[in-house]
């Protein structure tokens, strides 16, 4: 399958951007929501409503990535879980076009810490499992705090 792959290594942020449009977009370097900020505004206006799949790979992670649901979570209106792993992966069907404008912004850094509680709490609620809500709980506390220590706007 390797003819049908394009890997870009290096800095995500300095790389030069694929040509075309994105039918399958494997996240798995969101480490910090500086970086989620930057994939979400360069790769997700390359996706194709109806046919493109996200996979954010560290979603049903407990720690260090709790700006994935609550990213998610924002742009609910535009995409659809199909499926997850237990832990770790969640993908998502791109259902319907983000207007130009929502891709403009810096999620995770417009947003206050109520805000992104009331998103991470939504993402949680749409899963039924004991683990993954776990999961996304521990994830949520864990960015809740680390914002808190970062005096983030209440």
């Amino acid at each position: 399958f390797s003819d049908l792959l394009s890997v870009h290594p290096g800095d995500v942020t300095k790389a030069e951007l694929p040509d075309g449009d994105i039918e399958i977009l494997f996240i798995d370097l969101a480490k910090h929501w500086t970086v989620n900020d930057y994939v979400v505004k360069a790769f997700f206006p390359k996706l194709i409503p109806g046919k493109s799949v996200v996979i954010q790979q560290d979603y049903l992670f407990h720690t260090w990535t709790g700006w994935l649901p609550v990213t998610m979570e924002y742009f609910s209106e535009y995409f659809e879980i199909v499926d997850h792993t237990e832990k770790n992966s969640v993908a998502f069907l791109y259902h319907k076009q983000i207007p130009a404008e929502k891709l403009k912004l810096d999620v995770i850094a417009s947003l206050t810490r109520s805000e992104m509680l009331d998103l991470a709490n939504r993402a949680i609620a749409r899963f039924s499992g004991g683990v993954q809500r776990q999961i996304l709980e521990q994830s949520r506390d864990q960015f809740q705090e680390m914002l808190l220590a970062a005096n983030w706007p209440a």
